[in-house]
């Protein structure tokens, strides 16, 4: 099922190619404290995956700290900057 907006998050990673870099953060709390945690990864693909009646857009990255392939939610990435 394809809506009018296309799934959701795809314009997060519309732009995105194969082998950019991107990051996204994370909260955890660090000796009683909130700290916001930003990782990087590389970039491998995308998936649609089906909610309820909505697609959400995921996409598949390296991990930089542990070298593991990951799925992450697309509304959460944005491009990391490079030289």
């Amino acid at each position: 099922m394809s809506t009018l907006w296309g799934a959701f998050g795809e314009i997060y990673i519309d732009d995105v190619k194969e082998g950019d870099l991107l990051k996204w953060h994370e909260w955890q709390i660090i000796n009683k404290k909130l700290t916001k945690i930003i990782n990087y990864g590389v970039y491998i693909r995308k998936s649609k995956e089906y909610y309820g009646a909505r697609e959400i857009m995921y996409a598949y990255l390296v991990c930089a700290k542990t070298g593991d392939e990951i799925k992450i939610l697309a509304v959460r990435l944005k491009k990391a900057e490079t030289n």
